[in-house]
């Protein structure tokens, strides 16, 4: 399953109007989201999709000024685990009660896929984006879980009452080989959605 159709089937699913995608690059997947309103922001895309409100800044710049709700998140900037932290929790404060956050790139098959910095030689890169997924698992009030699917689609809702789904973890205490002895639970890996 692609990102951009179970992002559609949560649209869908829950009725929501207002879109917004960090990290929009080629414009890809913001063109085959269909939603009411969709926004836009990278500081530096290749391509700038026209069917959406477009903000050419970071997210942080975008995020210090942006105080609407949105119902769904989609997060695809920057895969270094310390802002990919940022932009959820910036997305929390403007995300709807019943909105969902969608991260891509959670499940890194390797570790040089995993690194923080991408390398020169490696094609599929995930950054180490998969330590704020853990970090946020270990949180009370959140519902967070992982999709085997497109690379990794980690889901994040609020959920309150809700106690912590594992032990807390910081992100500076992860390493490549915590991930690899306990994958499942750690990202609370779920099969994909047919």
């Amino acid at each position: 399953m692609k990102r951009f159709t179970f992002v559609n089937s949560l649209i869908k699913e829950h009725g929501y109007k207002t879109y917004l995608e960090i990290g929009v690059l080629f414009g890809d997947s913001m063109n085959m989201v269909e939603c009411e309103r969709k926004i836009g922001v990278d500081p530096d895309p290749v391509r700038i999709p026209l069917c959406c409100e477009f903000h050419r800044e970071t997210s942080d710049e975008f995020f210090a000024h942006w105080k609407e709700t949105v119902d769904i998140v989609f997060i695809d900037g920057d895969h270094e685990a310390h802002q990919v932290m940022r932009d959820v929790e910036n997305s929390l404060l403007v995300l709807s009660e019943n909105g969902t956050i969608v991260l891509h790139d959670c499940n890194p098959p390797t570790e040089e896929s995993q690194l923080p910095e991408r390398p020169k030689d490696i094609r599929a890169w995930h950054g180490d984006a998969w330590k704020a997924i853990v970090e946020l698992r270990g949180r009370h009030g959140l519902e967070v879980y992982t999709i085997d699917a497109d690379s990794g689609l980690c889901v994040v809702r609020f959920a309150p009452g809700r106690k912590a789904d594992i032990e807390c973890y910081s992100i500076h205490h992860l390493t490549w080989p915590m991930l690899k002895k306990d994958r499942k639970r750690l990202l609370g890996l779920r099969g994909a959605r047919r």
